[in-house]
């Protein structure tokens, strides 16, 4: 099955952005802890807190680009502000620090969504290739959150953390290149609207992007004071998040009753999603100094470092999807596939047991 050309750029161009995301995440809290001497209610406060915001921003990033800049202008700009934000982190500094991290979330904001919505410009609504090609893209994905912890941590651990943070960088910088060079592989695609209504949004005589950039740069210091203000944000995040659910639930019983059975059924999917990815996110914060204080990592007269274990998980997703894929297609052929629902519940089983197994290993 041949897909678009583009296709292979963007998968690239992913990898080596999650190279960076998952490289940084794998040393950021032993760096908070190891080298900082932070406590650990500090440094996870710190990670949740720009976890959090990395992943609001894509909001925020994907109305831009539907608006104001288009999908290609956004993932530069959002590359760009993330290869900065990991260069700052290896400079010793605690203003950088927080710089570097402010980047790094409204860098994701913009590159993070828009890419995936350029995957999917590639297909036509009803084109067969379309899951296969982002199967594929995601693939790229745990390729990338596989490699980074071999390369960044290692050399992070072992040489030191700048240089650790400085590959990441090196990583983001990389994975900007393929974009720039492949970019004519998306003719017509991701382009800035230009309908008269998005023209109107905002005075003609005001440069749009300079309007945007603007806001970004004023936006830099508003999210290192809330990362640095973490329990702060946290609160700020649990009344969003109350206010958000509450009108999710004036919608469900608002609707009628065909709708409401299935927006119950999204907001069913939906909490299983959030428990799953509150505790895969552990991977970066506690069972990261669960792995560096409790688990004997010799090898050979050889320590391995704590980060080497955050590719565990990748590894074993590039391994096993395509054996679930194919368990899944054979069980389809017996009409024994289990539901979407039954699936997230087994996995949130799994991670149950997983967690588990570690309060028995301590």
């Amino acid at each position: 099955m041949k897909h678009p050309r583009g296709l292979y750029v963007l998968f690239f161009a992913e990898l080596w952005e999650r190279f960076s995301f998952y490289g940084m995440r794998a040393l950021l809290v032993l760096y908070l802890t190891k080298e900082l001497s932070f406590s650990d209610e500090h440094a996870y406060g710190i990670y949740g807190a720009y976890g959090a915001l990395v992943y609001t921003t894509p909001v925020i990033g994907g109305l831009l680009a539907d608006r104001v800049l288009g999908h290609q202008l956004a993932i530069i700009m959002g590359a760009l502000l993330m290869a900065l934000g990991h260069f700052c982190l290896a400079v010793p500094n605690m203003f950088f620090f927080y710089a570097a991290l402010a980047l790094l979330i409204a860098g994701s904001g913009l590159f993070k969504p828009n890419i995936s919505s350029l995957v999917g410009q590639l297909y036509a609504i009803d084109d067969p290739r379309r899951d296969a090609g982002f199967t594929l893209f995601y693939m790229g994905i745990n390729i990338g959150g596989f490699l980074a912890p071999l390369l960044c941590g290692f050399i992070g651990q072992t040489y030191g953390w700048h240089y650790g943070f400085g590959l990441a960088g090196v990583g983001m910088l990389i994975g900007l290149s393929v974009f720039l060079l492949g970019r004519r592989r998306f003719p017509g695609l991701g382009l800035p609207p230009s309908a008269p209504a998005a023209r109107n949004t905002v005075p003609r005589t005001l440069n749009r992007r300079s309007i945007v950039w603007t806001g970004v740069i004023l936006s830099l210091p508003v999210f290192g004071l809330l990362v640095l203000n973490y329990r702060l944000t946290g609160w700020m995040l649990i009344a969003a998040g109350s206010a958000v659910l509450l009108w999710l639930v004036y919608i469900v019983y608002s609707s009628p009753r065909v709708a409401r059975e299935r927006l119950l059924v999204i907001m069913t999917l939906t909490a299983f999603g959030v428990v799953f990815w509150s505790f895969f996110e552990q991977a970066g914060s506690s069972i990261n100094l669960f792995t560096d204080r409790n688990i004997d990592r010799t090898l050979f007269g050889w320590e391995a470092p704590a980060s080497l274990f955050q590719a565990i998980n990748p590894m074993f997703i590039i391994l096993l999807a395509p054996l679930f894929s194919a368990l899944w297609l054979k069980l389809a052929s017996h009409r024994r596939e289990p539901s979407t629902p039954v699936k997230f519940a087994l996995g949130i089983l799994l991670l149950a047991v997983g967690f588990g197994l570690f309060g028995v290993g301590a």
